[in-house]
């Protein structure tokens, strides 16, 4: 997991990523344990709305009972997600949201990428892994939007 190890080391922005399907969960969370970093996995594969997609992160996050399941309570329980070291978050099966609503795919990935973009609360760093091969896995997601989801860096411009 280059990228994942590339951030984790401060040699990259934290941003979001594409990860390969085949990436093994165990091994991202104990990479992010081991550099002092929390793990939040986001369990996407029954996520083919917007409701879904908050509630599914408001599990995983374990934001409270009032957790308002909008993009602007998102936002804002975001900003309450801290952790000294920073935060790994692995939305698995991101791609069942994105192929079902793709504009809201992307205000929802527009929400996380201006948390990682945020100094409060330590880095934050989004892995999305999808179904299928993934072309190129150090890339930002949707490179067509690389622009608005990647990372800010210029030793690390995927984006053309």
């Amino acid at each position: 997991m280059t990228v994942l190890r590339e951030v984790l080391d401060g040699r990259a922005e934290p941003a979001i990523y594409q990860v390969p399907a085949d990436t093994d969960v165990d091994e991202i969370a104990e990479s992010a344990s081991s550099a002092g970093w929390q793990f939040v996995r986001i369990d996407g594969a029954q996520a083919t709305d917007k409701a879904a997609v908050m509630r599914a992160m408001e599990s995983s996050f374990g934001f409270p009972e009032w957790f308002g399941r909008n993009l602007d309570a998102l936002a804002d329980s975001l900003t309450d997600v801290r952790h000294e070291h920073g935060t790994v978050v692995l939305w698995d099966r991101a791609d069942v949201f994105a192929g079902a609503d793709p504009r809201q795919y992307n205000a929802v990935l527009s929400v996380l990428l201006s948390r990682s973009r945020s100094p409060v609360g330590g880095p934050f760093l989004t892995l999305l892994r999808e179904a299928g091969e993934q072309s190129d896995p150090s890339s930002p997601s949707n490179p067509s939007e690389a622009s608005d989801h990647g990372p800010e860096s210029g030793d690390h411009d995927h984006h053309g």
